[in-house]
């Protein structure tokens, strides 16, 4: 069971935390190697490695003060783990380390981090692979209070941890966490999320009798809960595919089976997700079809724990299907943004490094400005922060921020754009520092500055 020193890399984890195939640390494949070792060498996850992951969860939270007693932490899942084998052992080793644990059970990622928002947890952890086949799992870690990934500079440090737990000693230790079942009242604060009309760009009055919505929701976390959305927001003709909560994730069906492709015409039929096949046989319909001029058939194709999507759009005159990607729905937001927010200063569009470049030139084009990362939407969201800490320093005589928050804030924007202690851990402990977000008049007036 012992590492050898050589083989520690710095980090292990990916550009969305740690992911890799499922087994038992039993099973012959990997017997005998430390729960670390399996996953360096064989990329397998085993449900050792998930309660070390777990245990070191919070002593990396304590050891960085972002967790006291009164502190929780959310865990969430998508439904991939059907017997629990690897979401159980995660709470397991958690719960020798921490002292509330707030189960929000099968979600989609980021009701898990807005769940984590709206009780003031400390941080959320979601066990998911995303888009990767039923066979694999993983782990993503979100700090509160912006909902930041770890940073590659904490991930060191959370790396070095976890060589240096003692794995027989951790299973040990008695669990001292409280558990709280909180799985409905997750799904429940993430749909009042959704269809706040703060936070959709819907227009009021926005006439949506015309719109025929499929959803894939890869029998993952949005199962059940997007139709609800949707419907809820005015959408009244909206049919689910793969929302069955009991089949495996992203088998046969979510954003896999479409992506790679810009258009399916109507004689192509192999390899047909549920949602393609509901779609191409109402445009192969010769009765009853849609109108081609008043009616709009629209598809979303989500992954397993839905942080990620893909836009069907049905050409209901040449009858055949447009694929949209992020890059594309990028540009149609950007376009819609330009007029709907006519007027906004130093409008910004971020894309990652693997986007497509017209994306960012079409942007330009309206007047955004074009910030390019690199790969991972924890990069996206750091420079959102960026531009969120300009305008607060900017605005702050209207906002009334503390004289040592305001200059807490500054040392902070020096350093960062020095590229100096890029750590998501010193930026959440910075924004819970001055408290920006916990004083309901001033989180009111940052928004309303945003917006």
């Amino acid at each position: 069971m012992a590492i050898v020193e050589d083989r520690r890399p710095d980090k292990i984890q990916g550009t969305d935390g740690v992911r890799g195939i499922v087994l038992s640390s039993s099973n012959k494949r990997i017997k005998g190697l430390h729960p670390l070792q399996a996953y360096i060498n064989e990329g397998v996850i085993t449900e050792e490695f998930s309660f070390l992951y777990g245990y070191c969860l919070g002593k990396f939270l304590k050891r960085k003060k972002l967790l006291s007693e009164k502190d929780s932490v959310v865990v969430g899942w998508d439904p991939r783990d059907k017997d629990g084998f690897i979401n159980s052992s995660f709470i397991e080793g958690l719960s020798r380390s921490c002292w509330k644990i707030v189960i929000a059970g099968t979600v989609p990622t980021p009701a898990a981090v807005i769940f984590m928002q709206y009780i003031g947890a400390c941080c959320a952890a979601v066990l998911t692979a995303s888009h990767n086949p039923p066979d694999q799992n993983g782990i993503k870690i979100f700090l509160s209070p912006l909902g930041m990934k770890l940073l590659p500079v904490d991930e060191i440090e959370f790396t070095k941890m976890l060589f240096d737990i003692n794995l027989y000693k951790a299973k040990k230790e008695k669990k001292v966490a409280e558990i709280i079942e909180m799985q409905s009242d997750a799904v429940e604060c993430f749909k009042e999320f959704m269809i706040d009309p703060r936070n959709h760009l819907i227009p009021n009055g926005y006439d949506k009798s015309n719109f025929h919505i499929l959803l894939d929701s890869a029998n993952g976390g949005y199962s059940g809960i997007a139709k609800d959305v949707f419907k809820k927001v005015g959408f009244g003709d909206v049919v689910e595919t793969a929302g069955d909560l009991k089949e495996n994730v992203n088998d046969g069906c979510g954003v896999t089976m479409v992506e790679g492709k810009s258009v399916w015409e109507l004689s192509d039929k192999s390899h047909m997700s549920p949602i393609i096949e509901k779609m191409m046989r109402i445009l192969s319909q010769k009765k009853n079809r849609l109108n081609e001029k008043k009616d709009i058939l629209t598809g979303l194709v989500f992954d397993a724990d839905g942080d990620r999507f893909i836009r069907l759009e049905a050409d209901l005159r040449d009858r055949k299907i447009d694929i949209l990607d992020g890059d594309k729905t990028a540009s149609l937001v950007a376009n819609f943004m330009s007029y709907q927010w006519e007027g906004v200063s130093n409008p910004l569009i971020i894309n990652t490094i693997e986007s497509d470049a017209g994306t960012g030139e079409f942007a330009e084009s309206l007047g955004f400005n074009n910030k390019v990362t690199g790969v991972g939407d924890r990069w996206i969201l750091f420079y959102l922060i960026m531009g969120l800490i300009e305008e607060i320093i900017k605005n702050n005589r209207r906002l009334g921020l503390s004289i040592s928050g305001l200059k807490e804030l500054k040392s902070l924007y020096s350093s960062l754009k020095k590229g100096e202690n890029l750590s998501a851990v010193e930026i959440s402990r910075t924004f819970e520092s001055i408290n920006l977000f916990k004083n309901k008049n001033m989180s009111t007036k940052i928004g309303e500055l945003l917006l």
